[in-house]
């Protein structure tokens, strides 16, 4: 039977687009349905997936960096400082600890509320927003080849750049509602006054000690270097 059960399991590749289809088809339960019916299938596609976004993470800043300096391509290496290098490679990082902080929080909060949770559970669950994490760095590349210079750090409010915010803000209610899916499967109840404040707040502080354990990651390897380079 087990071995059926990992034939059975999907390619991360297919995974990747079953997932970004039932989030978009769905947003309401479909990642919850999409989650009870490939509960055996263990963690080697969440896993990948995270890999997946760490890489796009990494690899997207320097493509984004190339674009901008298409016109001028003979100053690309004045880009490529060791600043650039220590931000973007860190930058891999936040898939991972979003991850694991939107699992944690998310765990922690249906154990308090419903005095029952499963980490494994949380954290398959909190895999998943990888892909809507990729997608987005997808987007940062597109808009990045079509507008000459969009990036990560570096945009107004344009037409990209507004474009861009609102597609942010849209991916960031697809996973509120993600987490409030994972804090009422296994039919536990939870007062929906109660999930409209906690789910945002999950997110909400998940990319919050995300992005700080990123920023003092760089400024702690950044003085590190530029001490050893004195």
């Amino acid at each position: 039977m087990e071995n059926q059960e990992t034939q059975k399991s999907p390619n991360a590749f297919v995974a990747f687009f079953q997932i970004l289809l039932t989030i978009f088809k769905n947003p309401i339960n479909g990642l919850a349905n999409y989650y009870k019916s490939k509960e055996k299938h263990g963690l080697a596609v969440p896993i990948i997936l995270i890999i997946i976004a760490v890489i796009l993470f990494v690899s997207i800043p320097f493509l984004t960096t190339v674009f901008a300096y298409a016109r001028y391509i003979r100053y690309i290496s004045t880009a490529f400082t060791v600043d650039f290098f220590i931000t973007t490679f860190n930058l891999g990082l936040i898939p991972i600890f979003f991850v694991g902080f939107l699992a944690l929080f998310t765990f922690l909060m249906k154990l308090i509320v419903a005095k029952k949770a499963n980490f494994m559970q949380a954290f398959q669950m909190a895999s998943f927003q990888t892909v809507l994490l990729s997608v987005l760095m997808l987007v940062v590349l597109t808009f990045s080849i079509f507008s000459g210079g969009f990036s990560l750090t570096s945009f107004n409010l344009s037409f990209w750049g507004g474009l861009y915010l609102l597609i942010v803000f849209y991916f960031l209610l697809m996973i509120i509602s993600s987490v409030k899916q994972t804090l009422t499967l296994d039919n536990v109840e939870v007062k929906e006054i109660l999930l409209w404040y906690v789910s945002p707040a999950i997110v909400l502080l998940s990319i919050y000690f995300s992005t700080l354990i990123y920023s003092g990651l760089t400024s702690f390897f950044s003085a590190i270097l530029h001490y050893g380079l004195r």
